[in-house]
C-alpha cells in the first residue's frame, strides 16, 4: 500500500495511473480539479459512484473562551433548525455546486458508517 499525503502527489498518481481513482467530497472535487486540468488534462471528477457518509465539522475554541464555544454551538443549531444552514450551503462558493442533491439519486451510493471513528 502506498500512503501519499501531498494532494499534487495523489493527483499524479492518479494520473499517471498508479491508482485508478482519488476519492474527494461532492463539495471539492470539481473546484479541486478545475485548478489542476491544465497539469492533469486526462482526469475527470465523476459522481456515478459515491461514499456517502455523514459531514462532521468541528469548530476549535480557546478552552479559556466557554463563552464562544456556546455562542457557536447555539448559532448553529439555530440555523438549522430554521433551515439557514441548509440555505447557507447551498449558496456559499464552496459547497453550492454539490446542490441539488437530487442529481445524485442515479449514483451507486455506498454508506460508510464511522460511528465508531475516534479522533484521537
Amino acid at each position: 500500500m502506498i500512503h501519499v499525503i501531498n494532494f499534487d502527489s495523489m493527483m499524479k498518481m492518479v494520473s499517471l495511473g498508479r491508482c485508478d481513482f482519488l476519492p474527494l467530497s461532492i463539495f471539492e472535487g470539481e473546484g479541486e480539479l478545475l485548478k489542476v486540468k491544465e497539469m492533469y488534462p486526462n482526469l475527470t471528477f465523476s459522481t456515478k459512484v459515491l461514499f456517502h457518509y455523514d459531514q462532521k465539522m468541528y469548530f476549535y475554541v480557546k478552552s479559556s473562551n466557554p463563552e464562544l464555544a456556546q455562542q457557536v454551538q447555539s448559532g448553529l443549531k439555530a440555523m438549522i433548525d430554521s433551515g439557514r444552514f441548509l440555505q447557507f450551503m447551498q449558496n456559499h462558493p464552496l459547497t453550492k455546486s454539490a446542490f441539488p442533491l437530487s442529481k445524485y439519486t442515479e449514483s451507486t451510493k455506498f454508506p460508510l458508517d464511522d460511528s465508531e471513528l475516534t479522533l484521537f
